[in-house]
């Protein structure tokens, strides 16, 4: 009998979780926990905040590649804007609508990021009245955002937890707040299911879709619209919601609002 023949065979059908065979026991305990915290890591929500920063739908990765560059553009076109009207517009609107165009950047970019999450610091520090929960989320937003560009499996899995961990804080105090249940939806709505964030994401939906229509004139239009469009994208195709969706959307598009109040774009 071919022992070594019989070994070869078990070794190919034995799961491998790393490229180099573990030197001790211990290195063979921690494959399997390694194994799963990278397979997590791998699926961190690009689809979900893909259809964040093209804010359409895509049918396949040539439309995606071509959406995702036409939103960045925006963006950037929009932060140039900003800087521009900011002397004539309320501080705080236009403070807001730019940390919206870094948060689409950071998607992409991390250097991206990094300077969005000094902005949304600055920010929570000198805000006052409502904008600070909002800041808040998108700071929470923004955890998750640097899981996703991470690159060890623990640091990413430690960003997530914390990122998420603020979503949940904001959205338990403003479960009615638009754009903070948006946020969190967006960063969990194609997370694997064994985070256990489904029933959340179902909520947020729910409260997206029901919300979006009573928020027409008094979000930018630039925003809003993303949002409708992210939320047609995760609607089931013959859920009655979407209609009210749309409907909101084409209020919307007859009598868009600008970046910021004064501030054209």
């Amino acid at each position: 009998m071919d022992h070594r023949a019989d070994d070869l065979k078990a070794r190919k059908e034995e799961p491998s979780f790393s490229t180099a065979p573990p030197t001790s026991g211990w290195g063979s305990r921690l494959a399997p926990r390694t194994a799963v915290l990278i397979l997590v890591a791998g699926l961190l929500l690009p689809p979900a905040l893909h259809a964040q920063a093209a804010g359409s739908p895509s049918t396949d990765a040539r439309e995606s590649r071509a959406g995702e560059r036409t939103t960045l553009d925006i963006a950037r076109a929009d932060l140039r804007h900003l800087a521009g009207c900011s002397a004539g517009a309320p501080g705080d609107a236009v403070e807001l609508q730019r940390l919206r165009s870094l948060y689409i950047l950071a998607i992409s970019y991390e250097e991206e990021l990094e300077r969005a999450e000094v902005e949304a610091a600055r920010l929570a520090r000198t805000m006052d009245g409502p904008a600070p929960a909002l800041v808040r989320s998108y700071q929470g937003a923004l955890t998750v955002l640097r899981a996703k560009h991470g690159f060890w499996p623990v640091a990413r899995m430690r960003d997530l937890r914390a990122g998420l961990a603020e979503l949940d804080r904001q959205v338990g105090a403003h479960p009615d707040h638009l754009e903070v249940r948006y946020l969190r939806l967006v960063s969990t709505a194609f997370l694997p299911s064994l985070l256990g964030r489904n029933a959340d994401v179902r909520a947020d939906l729910d409260a997206v879709a029901r919300l979006l229509p009573t928020q027409v004139g008094q979000l930018p239009s630039r925003t809003l619209q993303a949002m409708g469009d992210t939320t047609l994208e995760l609607l089931p195709t013959d859920d009655p919601r979407r209609l009210e969706v749309t409907a909101a959307l084409e209020r919307d598009r007859s009598r868009p609002v600008p970046l910021a109040p004064g501030c054209q774009g």
